[in-house]
């Protein structure tokens, strides 16, 4: 039986006509509304004659207002980007294409504040040796945190100082990127349930392992500092507080603890996103330990190394196979079955097309929570 309201099923629904319009039945919807109703068994009736759906657009300097608003309210949600499938879609993502793909290079100005931003948000740590992988595994008796064979065997790892982002980067920081090299913008292919999450202060999302990395090079270009993805390595360090022996990537008093990790997460969670299982403005959910942000809540992350099983022994500053056919994606904390450790490799599909100065990147599997955050690859504190 259908459980969800109507209004979370809308965008599922020309999925549902095609395969079989007679297997949906209104009364299997619950918390459905009379209007909801209504307009359900008409559009049932319609796909059982064949009737095209109509389509309404919206309009132009609506979206345009959307793109360019940050954290927007419910309200605006439903109204600028409304989770209908009965909106013109293709229309709506042209229009942002044209929209976003004609802004000028970004100004020394915007240049300035992004350098600015990002030497005042980041995170460092002086470096340490701790057990990487799933640390359960050595305790006595053994008690491993997670049933995944991914984060087996532990090993111990020695890291030097380095620093991290506090918050995924955003789209708004994102666009600027593509805006200096001119290339076009992301998340506007030909999915519009990833552009109803692309607010300038949500994290950018639907992007390929080389989109993150060039971007984080291209940081580094602007700034005079060596950034880089963070090493595998690093990001659970980051994630783990310094490498503490924690379950979840939460604030100390959800570190081993799922029922309060839930109850925060639910409550950061509430009102900020147009669906429950997507993507929200950085920052929504508390830092961990050692300040880092969003470290618990929902995404992958992706990292520098190449995927390969762990070994067991020690590393220093480990940085993964020189080659492979999978780059490592790190799972944020969200319930006992993806802790701190949890990890998995994704392919990472880029085909480049040179169009005077622009590159075109194609991801295979498009997803507004594939995210990203950069590391500083310096010993000390950017000063």
């Amino acid at each position: 039986m259908l459980r969800r309201p109507i209004a979370a099923m809308r965008h599922h629904l020309p999925l549902l006509l095609c395969l079989s319009v007679t297997t949906l039945s209104v009364h299997a919807v619950e918390e459905i509304s009379e209007a909801d109703r209504a307009m359900l068994e008409g559009i049932i009736k319609m796909g059982e004659a064949g009737t095209p759906i109509p389509k309404h657009p919206i309009p132009k300097d609506l979206l345009i207002k959307a793109l360019q608003t940050p954290s927007p309210k419910p309200e605006f949600w439903e109204q600028a980007m409304p989770n209908d499938f009965t909106v013109d879609a293709e229309q709506a993502l042209q229009d942002a294409r044209d929209y976003l793909n004609n802004l000028p290079p970004p100004s020394k100005a915007e240049l300035a504040a992004l350098k600015q931003r990002t030497q005042r948000n980041l995170v460092h740590f002086s470096g340490g040796t701790f057990t990487m992988g799933d640390f359960g595994w050595w305790e006595t008796p053994p008690w491993p945190i997670t049933t995944e064979e991914e984060d087996d065997p532990p090993h111990s790892v020695t890291l030097s100082g380095f620093s991290i982002q506090t918050y995924r980067v955003t789209f708004a920081d994102y666009d600027l990127f593509t805006r200096a090299k001119r290339l076009p913008a992301i998340n506007t292919g030909d999915y519009f349930g990833g552009l109803r999450f692309r607010y300038p202060d949500y994290p950018a999302g639907s992007v390929a392992w080389p989109q993150a990395r060039d971007y984080c090079l291209w940081l580094g270009d602007i700034t005079g500092q060596p950034f880089d993805l963070p090493t595998e390595a690093q990001w659970e360090y980051a994630a783990r507080s310094g490498g503490r022996e924690v379950f979840f990537a939460a604030p100390p008093e959800a570190e081993k603890d799922v029922g309060k990790l839930n109850e925060i997460l639910n409550k950061a969670a509430e009102g900020r996103s147009p669906d429950h299982f997507n993507s929200r403005p950085v920052g929504t959910y508390p830092p961990n330990r050692a300040g880092v942000y969003d470290m618990a809540g929902y995404g992958l992350e992706w990292v520098f190394d190449w995927y390969a099983p762990y070994g067991k022994a020690s590393q220093i500053d480990p940085k993964g196979p020189d080659s492979g056919t999978l780059k490592v994606l790190r799972y944020v904390s969200s319930d006992p079955s993806k802790g701190v450790t949890s990890r998995r490799g994704e392919a990472a599909t880029l085909k480049i097309h040179r169009k005077s100065l622009d590159l075109e990147y194609e991801l295979i599997a498009s997803t507004v929570n594939l995210n990203f955050r950069c590391a500083l690859n310096k010993p000390k504190p950017w000063k």
